[in-house]
C-alpha cells in the first residue's frame, strides 16, 4: 500500500478522533482540557495549511503547523501531528517525507517550537530523527499542568 498526502478537511478530525493514538489521545486531553475531536477541530482550524495522511484503508495521521510569530521577531511556527496507529506500518516512508517536509518548512519558519506530553515517547523518539532538540527536564504545561517537554528545530541559515 502507498500512502497519500492532501490537504487536511474538517471533516477527518472525525474519522482521526476515531483512531487516535492513546498516547495522543492523552496529549490532546492533558493540552486543551477538551475532548479529542474539539482538539483536533481546533488543530486543524488553526493551521495554515494542515495535511492529512492516508493509504488504501483510511487515514492514518493529520499534522500542520500554526504561526506563532506574533510574540517572536523572526517567523516562527508551533508544528503539530496526530495519528492512528496504523502509522507504524510506515515508519521510514513516514520520517523520510516528515524531514523534508520540516525542511521545506523552515524555509518559511526558521524557528518551529512546541511541547510534547512527556508521557509520548515514541512521539519524542520521532522529534529526535527528525532534528528537534527537546529540553533536558519537563515543565508544567497545559490546563492539567502535566509534564511536557519543550522541544525546538532551527534551520540551518
Amino acid at each position: 500500500m502507498a500512502v497519500s498526502y492532501r490537504p487536511a478537511l474538517f471533516s477527518d478530525a472525525e474519522e482521526l478522533d476515531a483512531g487516535l493514538r492513546a498516547a495522543d489521545r492523552d496529549e490532546v486531553t492533558a493540552t486543551s482540557g477538551t475532548d479529542t475531536l474539539k482538539g483536533i477541530r481546533r488543530s486543524i482550524l488553526r493551521s495554515e495549511e494542515p495535511v492529512a495522511a492516508y493509504d488504501d484503508l483510511g487515514l492514518l495521521c493529520v499534522f500542520g503547523t500554526v504561526d506563532i510569530s506574533g510574540s517572536y521577531l523572526s517567523p516562527v511556527a508551533s508544528p503539530w501531528f496526530l495519528g492512528t496507529d496504523r502509522i507504524s506500518l510506515y515508519p521510514r516512508l513516514l520520517i523520510a517525507d516528515a524531514r523534508r517536509y520540516v525542511v521545506a518548512l523552515q524555509r518559511r519558519f526558521p524557528l518551529l517550537v512546541n511541547y510534547i506530553d512527556a508521557r509520548n515517547t515514541t512521539s519524542m523518539k520521532w522529534l529526535n530523527r527528525l532534528g528537534f532538540k527537546l529540553d533536558s527536564e519537563p515543565v508544567p504545561y497545559g490546563v492539567a499542568g502535566l509534564p511536557f517537554y519543550r522541544f525546538e528545530r532551527r534551520a540551518n541559515v
